[in-house]
């Protein structure tokens, strides 16, 4: 049976929850200066708001007749993706950037949160020579990103959460949204591109 719009609800109002959990135990992480695994656990509350964004978006996209579940399953799978996503909506909601500027610089930034994630986590090879997160990680970097995550978490929760209300979702018709579209129509030829990257 195909995922619904109340499933989909459930997966962006756990995914915000998960990331406000993540948030809560960096910052024990913190205290203990734990930096690599506070850096990490900043990154994977990251990811979550980003399936939190892509599941209301494919809720639009029933509303729409656009969704496709093997879709919208590989990219909540995808750390790319939702690490993605969470830089579409920052950039959507809080940048001034151009978006060709925006579209040109996403694919870095996507590039080294991953490469951060991973050096939180794992001990590698820096110019051949053995490096442990410890000697990468250090407070400073892991106080910004727990800084940047308790913002994304916020900002989420204020901007995002209210329209993961059940009643709001419910009622949203075909006709309303085509209202919204003819109104917003950049609003969702970017969200589109950018669920098509």
């Amino acid at each position: 049976m195909p995922l619904d719009r109340e499933q989909l609800r459930q997966a962006g109002v756990k995914a915000l929850q998960n990331a406000e959990q993540l948030i809560e135990e960096a910052e024990i992480l913190y205290e203990r200066e734990r930096w690599p695994r506070v850096v990490f656990l900043c990154q994977i509350a990251g990811e979550e708001l980003g399936k939190c964004f892509i599941s209301l978006t494919a809720i639009v996209r029933i509303v729409n007749g656009t969704f496709e579940e093997d879709v919208y399953r590989k990219r909540c799978r995808t750390h790319r993706s939702k690490t993605g996503m969470t830089d579409f909506f920052e950039s959507l909601v809080f940048s001034e950037q151009p978006l060709t500027e925006f579209l040109e610089q996403r694919k870095g930034r996507i590039e080294r949160f991953e490469s951060l994630k991973l050096a939180s986590l794992y001990t590698d090879f820096v110019a051949d020579v053995p490096v442990s997160p410890n000697e990468l990680i250090g407070r400073e970097l892991a106080s910004g990103m727990l800084l940047l995550a308790q913002n994304r978490v916020k900002h989420f929760g204020l901007a995002v959460k209210p329209l993961l209300d059940r009643v709001l979702l419910e009622s949203l018709s075909m006709e309303e949204f085509s209202r919204f579209e003819a109104e917003h129509p950049e609003l969702l030829a970017l969200v589109n591109r950018r669920q098509n990257l």
